[in-house]
């Protein structure tokens, strides 16, 4: 593809689109002190308190370390704890700390504010289309599971 075709195509946009909301995403997180990895990590027990560490890190698609770090800040911040699985001393479980329960509703309203800007002026027809088509955009280039469905 050449470059004045590239500038016009859906994948520059795509990509300017992708960064302008990582970084309004981050700016929000910022206000919290957390980062988007963090966020994700939250995310998943703010749904579903107290889940295995490895199952986590299955679902986000990250290596051991990589999760250990991020669990690792949570933990020193109180925002979760490790605990031993009463039925396999191997396996860690990951809970949601009172301070970390208690970010979940200002961290919601900050992801509020981020779709409200990113959807500022599309209709509701039109919002429902574009997510249509980028959860399609996703599965075509082999993103399926929790990262979609």
């Amino acid at each position: 593809m050449k470059y004045n075709e590239y500038l016009d195509s859906p994948i520059f946009w795509l990509r300017r689109a992708a960064l302008a909301l990582r970084k309004a995403h981050e700016e929000e997180m910022r206000a919290h002190d957390l980062s988007g990895a963090q966020f994700e990590v939250l995310r998943h027990l703010w749904e579903q308190d107290g889940l295995a560490q490895r199952q986590l890190q299955d679902r986000l698609g990250v290596s051991s370390p990589t999760l250990t770090g991020i669990v690792d800040g949570l933990s020193a911040r109180g925002l979760l704890e490790r605990r031993q699985c009463p039925a396999d001393a191997r396996v860690k479980l990951l809970f949601l700390m009172p301070a970390g329960r208690a970010l979940e509703s200002q961290v919601e309203a900050a992801m509020a504010r981020v779709q409200a800007r990113l959807l500022a002026g599309f209709s509701a027809s039109e919002a429902a289309l574009m997510h249509d088509w980028l959860r399609r955009i996703a599965h075509n280039l082999g993103v399926s599971g929790d990262l979609c469905d």
